[in-house]
C-alpha cells in the first residue's frame, strides 16, 4: 500500500516537473529579445501597422509583381480596402484583407434583396519563422439584416489573378 502511495506521488510530482520544463522551453511570442515573426528582435512594437505594413511590402510566390500591398491597394474595383491584423490566444498570427465593391458591380448577386455579395476577404497566415501565404479567400455576403458571412470560394487562385491583372471579379 505504502508503496503504490508512493509511487502515485512521484508520477504526480514527475509529470509537474515536466509540465514546468516544457513551459520554459517554449518561447513566447513578441517578448522583448525574442526573434519575431518578420525576422528582427522584438525589443520595442513595430512603427506603423506592425505585420500589415511588413506583408503590404512582400510578394507573393505565384505573383512576384507587383507587392501585395500594390495589387490589392491599387485594385480599381474596390471602394473601400481594410487591413486588420489578428492574433490568435495559440499565438498564431493572420493578416485580414477586405475589399469592398461598389453596390452595382455587375456578376453580384442578390437573391431579391436578401443577399448579395459586398466584397471579398483574403486571409494571409504569417509563421513564426517569416513566412507567409494565402490561406483562405472568401466571398462577403452582405445579409437583409445588415450582417454578414463570410463564404469560401473554391478557385482562390483565380481571385488573386484577376486582383494582380485589375480586372473585375464576379460571381
Amino acid at each position: 500500500m505504502r508503496k503504490t502511495i508512493a509511487t502515485g506521488i512521484l508520477l504526480a510530482v514527475s509529470f509537474c516537473m515536466n509540465a514546468c520544463i516544457k513551459e520554459e522551453q517554449t518561447p513566447k511570442p513578441n517578448q522583448p529579445g525574442q526573434k519575431s515573426v518578420h525576422g528582427a528582435k522584438d525589443d520595442k512594437a513595430p512603427a506603423g501597422n506592425g505585420l500589415v505594413d511588413v506583408l503590404k511590402g512582400k510578394s507573393l510566390a505565384d505573383f512576384s509583381s507587383p507587392t501585395i500591398g500594390q495589387a490589392f491597394d491599387g485594385y480599381a474595383f474596390f471602394t473601400k480596402k481594410e487591413w486588420k491584423e489578428a492574433r490568435t490566444s495559440t499565438g498564431k498570427v493572420f493578416v485580414d484583407f477586405e475589399g469592398w465593391f461598389k453596390s452595382s458591380s455587375p456578376g453580384l448577386f442578390s437573391g431579391k434583396g436578401e443577399a448579395s455579395v459586398k466584397g471579398i476577404q483574403v486571409k494571409f497566415a504569417v509563421y513564426p519563422d517569416g513566412s507567409y501565404g494565402v490561406v483562405m479567400v472568401s466571398k462577403i455576403i452582405g445579409k437583409g439584416d445588415g450582417t454578414n458571412s463570410y463564404i469560401p470560394v473554391a478557385d482562390s487562385k483565380a481571385i488573386l489573378e484577376k486582383i494582380y491583372a485589375n480586372k473585375e471579379i464576379s460571381f
